[in-house]
């Protein structure tokens, strides 16, 4: 019964998206965002606030109030009902998913590029500006430990199935491979000539894929805790244009953007290309398993929604 609503929230969230139409949500610099896992509310971070959009109605439901610095990342978890965030005021910030209340202010003496609260220890990890990782305790708020990981500086974190391992990303170009429950590194390797924009994993096929300023997206085999390079043959290349993010859905689909307005999106099926004449910061399917290839995008002009029949289908070499 509970999937047969969820199939028929997500069959109205489709026939609600125009299918001739860019869906606007919000106006202004949208630096990161989440969806609800059916894809009903937009969780935009808008500088000070993070706003709760219905994407339905197209409508505002809640405005989060942040610090009164800028607010630089965040991640939801519908399992902990927990949405946390950080900001240029050293701090992080976790509310309840429910109600909305502002349960914990924790200062970290630094700046996190990167959130992500792991539901099977009840910690948010955090990869800061200055290559360090902290686990905090989302219950107490208390700094659980730290990792001093020899990246310059940390810029994603991604969390590996249910193996208790996690990847970091680094602003050298490595990808770094962790034990959750200890300061141990795995497997490193490094993966680009530039900064690493954004790290995701496909659960299925057991692999990292990464993005970077060097325009190009590679893709790392995850193996006995060690990351190997899948293929020597660069698939997915941009020229001239840092590659800002890239996103993975359950049905094997991949989308990536370039900060200059270019959009991707791989399919085991369909290749797609779109551009927009804005800035782009992230990229995200907004349901994970559905055959329209609904994506939001993060850009200088807001959140902007569309789908893969509003795109031109391309060979990509």
């Amino acid at each position: 019964m509970k999937n047969f609503i969820l199939s028929l929230i997500i069959l109205f969230v489709i026939l609600k998206l125009d299918a001739q139409e860019i869906v606007r949500i919000g106006t202004g610099n949208v630096y990161d965002f989440r969806f609800s896992s059916n894809g009903s509310l937009a969780y935009i971070l808008n500088t000070r606030n993070i706003d709760i959009w219905d994407i339905h109605q197209r409508l505002m439901i809640k405005s989060l109030e942040g610090p009164d610095n800028t607010l630089i990342a965040l991640d939801i978890n519908e399992n902990l009902n927990y949405l946390a965030a950080s900001s240029l005021d050293s701090s992080i910030y976790l509310w309840n998913l429910r109600d909305y209340r502002l349960l914990q202010k924790v200062n970290i003496n630094g700046i996190a590029n990167t959130v992500v609260l792991n539901s099977k220890t009840n910690e948010l990890i955090c990869g800061l500006q200055d290559g360090q990782i902290l686990f905090i305790d989302i219950y107490t708020g208390a700094i659980l430990r730290g990792i001093k990981n020899g990246h310059s500086e940390i810029t994603s974190i991604v969390l590996i199935d249910s193996t208790g391992l996690f990847a970091t990303s680094g602003s050298a170009g490595m990808i770094r491979l962790w034990e959750s429950g200890s300061p141990i590194q795995c497997d490193e390797i490094s993966a680009h000539a530039d900064l690493i924009r954004e790290i995701s994993y496909s659960y299925s096929k057991k692999q990292i894929y990464s993005c970077s300023d060097d325009g190009t997206v590679k893709e790392f085999n995850i193996n006995n805790k060690k990351i190997e390079i899948h293929s020597k043959k660069i698939k997915w290349k941009i020229n001239r244009s840092w590659i800002m993010s890239v996103n993975l859905n359950d049905d094997d689909a991949m989308a990536y953007a370039s900060y200059r307005g270019k959009i991707f999106i791989i399919s085991p099926y369909s290749k797609y290309y779109f551009h927009l004449d804005n800035k782009i910061f992230k990229v995200r399917f907004l349901i994970q398993k559905n055959p329209y290839l609904i994506v939001g995008l993060a850009t200088n002009d807001g959140l902007k929604i569309l789908q893969g029949s509003q795109m031109k289908i391309k060979t990509i070499r």
